[in-house]
């Protein structure tokens, strides 16, 4: 917008002055490409100062991800000795809480196993937070989720999540 009203200007003062004939229709043109030239590399320098501030946010959020805790590593023997016995998904009296905001409290339910279930509810009820206890993105604060009989926290992580599909 800056740029289209300087050439405005340039072409309104220089129609003037091309009718008193103090300078030539080239002499316009000369000057109209030599304004342009010299904004080009200012608008690059206004782009790149947004560019570097979307950089910066981008590698602190980085940062803070990198600063996470890891996921605990399992020796190679323990995951070759667990055999997985499929069945139903059972939650028993499973309690989780972010921080010290209570998400699920006392809560028990089954899934047989080859059955559909859906979860539903309002913004913020849980959803979601069972599909990551369930995936074990985090540890439960009292109760037991378990597979065919047997604890998910018993399985190794990574023959874990070889059972999980969307």
């Amino acid at each position: 917008v800056v740029m289209l009203l300087t050439i405005a200007i340039i072409l309104g003062f220089g129609a003037l002055e091309i009718g008193t004939g103090a300078i030539t229709p080239g002499t316009l043109i000369a000057m109209i490409f030599y304004v342009i030239q010299l904004s080009m590399p200012l608008i690059n320098l206004s782009t790149l100062v947004t560019d570097y501030k979307k950089a910066v946010g981008a590698s602190s959020r980085i940062y803070e991800i990198m600063q996470e805790p890891i996921e605990p590593t399992e020796a190679l023997s323990e995951s070759k000795d667990v055999t997985i016995i499929d069945g139903e998904l059972v939650f028993e009296h499973v309690d989780f809480k972010y921080d010290v905001k209570k998400i699920l409290e006392d809560v028990s339910f089954s899934i047989p196993q080859g059955e559909v279930s859906a979860f539903v509810g309002p913004s913020g009820s849980g959803k979601s937070t069972i599909f990551n206890l369930i995936e074990r993105m985090y540890d439960i604060e009292r109760g037991d989720i378990k597979y065919g009989n047997q604890s998910i926290f018993d399985i190794p992580l990574s023959k874990w999540r070889t059972k999980i599909g969307y």
